[in-house]
């Protein structure tokens, strides 16, 4: 048996209005969201922080930028990283092990 429930068309409207202004708002909050993550990924970070990324000492990543590894930036005296470029240079590495 099916249910039949009458409604005017004006409550019809106001419940499609309130439907859509719940999935704007929906979107709204999962793209800031994914803006706030783009805005950390490219955040520029410090020598202490890219070490405990890479969880490697400050002489490695000296190493590191020396070789061309990582690249950095300068403000003034200071060096700087980026966050997002430093996940970049991580790879994946696989090894077959014949036994």
């Amino acid at each position: 048996m099916e249910n039949v429930i009458l409604i005017s068309g004006a409550e019809l409207k106001e419940l499609v209005r309130t439907a859509v202004q719940e999935g704007i708002e929906n979107l709204k909050v999962i793209d800031d969201r994914e803006k706030q993550t783009v805005k950390e990924d490219d955040a520029y970070i410090a020598i202490t922080e890219v070490c405990k990324i890479l969880k490697v000492s400050q002489p490695s990543v000296y190493n590191y930028r020396k070789k061309g590894i990582i690249s950095f930036y300068r403000i003034g005296r200071r060096v700087f990283y980026k966050r997002s470029e430093i996940l970049s240079s991580l790879k994946k590495v696989t090894m077959k092990y014949d036994f």
